[in-house]
């Protein structure tokens, strides 16, 4: 392993990335000047082709490529320099083999790699695996350890500086997340009357997920009910619900129906379409809106 390490902190002239698994075809993978690259032997691997079949492949489309995008020509200094290393390490785990009379090598770049498979059996499959193990997979960043006090003081204050920047952003969404329920609920408003409320159990069979007590148990497990004192609901949540006759039976407010349906959405229970038609089934049988009633019975 230390002999291809060697290579692969060659300046990043040429790079060899470790093994890529396509299909249970295995090659190594390779970057030219900090770009991924496929050699032919690399193809016949893939492709499970011998070598004049795959360039039979390339000799119909060379008019299309183009060098430098679609292919990388190395020649003069730059195949001396490879050929240094490939003799550097000859008889090693180094998978880089360059015969002695070698005018120039052909790498494919991904550009190049996505017109070859279009023309070989099974390409679409072929290349949708070469991009997702390969071409598109982006290399993880090494953690380097701090090796004096300094060090680890800078890298301690970059923490420090990342968390305190992800607690904002998270708070910027939940602010921004309350303030779009606010505005669902003003919304609400145009088509419910503020009396007007649903019955736990009707609310529950309109979604379809559960029956009344297990709604319940889902608004106590949420939080958003206390686990005891006959379902209330915690003060912060006291404006979506309606209390009711002599055992304060909790009604959701039907301008709440969407904040509910979307909590629904949130926890995966319902669909964003089913969160919709669930709306739709509550405006028309509890609004004020005569074209909502009409559009539902038509």
């Amino acid at each position: 392993m230390n002999e291809l390490k060697l290579v692969v902190d060659n300046d990043n002239f040429f790079k060899l990335t470790g093994e890529v698994n396509i299909s249970g075809s295995t090659f190594i993978g390779k970057e030219f000047k900090g770009q991924k690259v496929m050699a032919v032997e690399d193809l016949m691997t893939v492709t499970e082709m011998e070598k004049e079949a795959i360039k039979k492949v390339i000799q119909r489309i060379k008019d299309y490529m183009v060098c430098g995008e679609d292919y990388i020509k190395v020649d003069g200094d730059e195949l001396r320099k490879l050929k240094e290393i490939s003799d550097f390490h000859q008889g090693t785990n180094c998978p880089l083999v360059i015969p002695a009379r070698t005018a120039h090598l052909l790498f494919f770049t991904r550009n190049g790699l996505d017109q070859i498979t279009q023309k070989v059996d099974g390409g679409r499959f072929l290349w949708d695996a070469l991009k997702r193990e390969y071409f598109d997979v982006a290399e993880q960043p090494v953690f380097k350890v701090p090796q004096t006090f300094a060090e680890a003081l800078m890298l301690a204050g970059q923490l420090e500086t990342e968390r305190a920047q992800l607690e904002l952003e998270n708070k910027e969404k939940e602010q921004l997340l309350i303030q779009q329920e606010e505005e669902h609920e003003t919304f609400l408003d145009m088509f419910f009357d503020e009396g007007k409320a649903i019955n736990i159990g009707t609310f529950a069979k309109i979604t379809g997920v559960f029956g009344k007590i297990q709604m319940f148990e889902y608004l106590r497990n949420s939080g958003v009910m206390m686990q005891s004192n006959g379902n209330e609901p915690y003060q912060q949540y006291m404006k979506h619900f309606k209390i009711c006759g002599i055992h304060n039976t909790p009604l959701l407010k039907c301008s709440s129906a969407k904040w509910l349906l979307n909590r629904m959405v949130k926890d995966n229970l319902i669909s964003k379409s089913k969160k919709e038609w669930c709306y739709e089934e509550i405006k028309a049988k509890y609004s004020n809106d005569l074209d909502a009633v009409l559009a539902a019975a038509m």
